[in-house]
């Protein structure tokens, strides 16, 4: 499946797009990412590293060497998904035009541990997003969202899509309101290791019909 809106390409993701994916979907911000480059490019000797830190960082040596691992670490992991993502007709690659360089992901995939009972697991997708930080708040992912939720009812046998979002979240559930989800309920889960509240949204086949209409 591969779509063209006003200002994206929606399409699979390809090999070659591990970097634009990896900034992306890194919690690591520009500049340490910068200091991750600037490190590989650098004498490793304890003298080396001391220099560095003098330009970039002002921290010990041993954390210096530990939020290198760390980065190093979380971007083996990542080329590791990286290549799952490759294998999965649901997730695709949100590439800016202008430009040609992907900025965002959105994936679908089955239901796990919690889905909407007003929906029938066996053709229900959850849908979860991400887009690049230096793109946000301009409108990217609404649109990407529309039209590929539209595409997916079109294209495939599934008959609704929820996302399952943080209450503090508000730029998410802006988001899925302006992309046709209705508040379906809200619970108490077990998010990483602390209970959060989370909201649940959706939209069916029929509602995105209604829409159209």
């Amino acid at each position: 499946m591969e779509l063209e809106t006003n200002r994206l390409i929606i399409r699979r993701f390809r090999e070659d797009d591990f970097e634009d994916y990896y900034e992306t979907v890194s919690p690591y911000t520009d500049e340490q990412m910068k200091r991750r480059l600037f490190l590989k490019a650098t004498d490793w000797s304890l003298k080396g590293i001391k220099n560095i830190k003098k330009i970039i960082e002002p921290e010990s040596e041993f954390h210096f060497l530990y939020r290198f691992n760390e980065i190093e670490q979380n971007r083996r992991a990542e080329k590791d998904r990286f290549f799952t993502i490759l294998k999965s007709p649901l997730e695709f690659a949100v590439v800016l035009k202008p430009i040609m360089k992907v900025v965002g992901k959105v994936a679908f995939w089955s239901p796990l541990y919690y889905y909407p009972m007003e929906y029938s697991y066996s053709n229900c997708k959850e849908i979860g997003v991400v887009l690049n930080r230096r793109v946000r708040n301009q409108g990217l992912m609404t649109e990407a969202v529309s039209s590929l939720v539209g595409a997916i009812f079109d294209q495939t046998d599934i008959q609704a899509v929820y996302s399952r979002i943080l209450a503090d979240n508000q730029a998410s559930l802006r988001l899925f309101d302006k992309c046709g989800f209705k508040y379906l309920y809200e619970r108490e889960e077990l998010v990483g290791l602390d209970k959060k509240m989370v909201i649940t949204k959706g939209i069916s086949k029929a509602d995105k019909t209604k829409e159209n209409s």
